[in-house]
């Protein structure tokens, strides 16, 4: 069997049109209003852009083509806290998101877009569908007519450079406290690794998830390497209603060269907002 080597980004929770999520300088609302960044924004922006350039000189140095993965939230409508979303109407929803992936569809061949939590995303994550249809996402059916045709996935399989990777934004399972970061992951690759041996299929190689916002990696303690990856937003109402608001909540990416079966590289982006500094009192 032909082998034909390809590398993959993968980006998850963007929560476009969140004031703590990621945006381009502008956004626009339904009357054409303009909206700016706040300035944990403006930082996200640059680290973002500094993320599309090194994906991009990798691209170019390895000289293989790129599947990207927007891996769910990659917008919202939050339903539970609207007072933290910019834009109401769907269609302004889903411009200013193109425009914010702009700089990944730059770089990629090929882009996929696999669906969130319904909570931000809409009823059956709509408007994730929409945007896959937006930016020309590859298709679950494509044999389908137009007005038939999906444009987004909730769950993804994939074989790169054969590499194999079981690609979904919710998660089985998260440990988010500092002496259980990476249990969560173990227990991900175990189960995934379990499901596919009970139904007499091979493993896959990788398993990424998104959803809990931040990193775990299971390391080689399984047939299946799991990863649970960083966000691209901050701190948001529910993250100080459950006590985490103090963290420095990192941001980032994963990027995957594949040549051949157990045969890959990955690198993980990661950027760190500075922690704020003490408010001096009587000083």
């Amino acid at each position: 069997m032909t082998v034909y080597p390809g590398s993959l980004a993968a980006f998850g929770d963007l929560h476009s049109n969140s004031d703590s999520g990621l945006m381009p300088p502008k956004i626009y609302g339904a009357n054409g209003n303009s909206i700016g960044h706040n300035p944990f924004q403006e930082w996200l922006w640059d680290k973002f852009l500094r993320c599309c350039d090194s994906i991009g000189e990798h691209k170019e140095r390895a000289k293989l083509p790129l599947a990207v993965i927007l891996n769910g939230d990659s917008l919202d409508k939050n339903k539970h806290s609207q007072e933290e979303i910019l834009v109401h109407n769907d269609a302004s929803i889903i411009a200013n998101t193109v425009a914010t992936v702009e700089p990944l569809l730059d770089i990629a061949d090929l882009v996929y877009v696999v669906r969130g939590t319904p909570a931000h995303t809409g009823n059956g994550s709509h408007l994730e569908e929409q945007l896959g249809k937006a930016v020309g996402a590859v298709s679950p059916n494509p044999g389908a007519i137009d007005q038939l045709r999906q444009h987004s996935w909730w769950h993804l399989d994939l074989e790169i450079g054969g590499t194999t990777f079981d690609i979904q934004h919710h998660a089985e399972s998260s440990s988010s406290r500092p002496w259980l970061v990476g249990s969560g992951a173990m227990r991900i690759a175990k189960i995934v690794q379990d499901e596919y041996v009970k139904s007499g299929d091979v493993p896959p190689d990788i398993a990424l998830r998104n959803h809990f916002h931040h990193w775990e990696d299971s390391g080689t303690n399984f047939r299946t390497r799991a990863f649970i990856l960083l966000p691209w937003q901050g701190p948001t109402n529910f993250t100080h209603r459950i006590g985490m608001g103090t963290k420095v909540h990192s941001v980032g990416s994963i990027y995957f060269e594949c040549h051949g079966k157990n045969d890959y590289q990955w690198q993980r982006f990661e950027y760190a907002p500075k922690r704020r500094k003490p408010e001096k009192v009587f000083g």
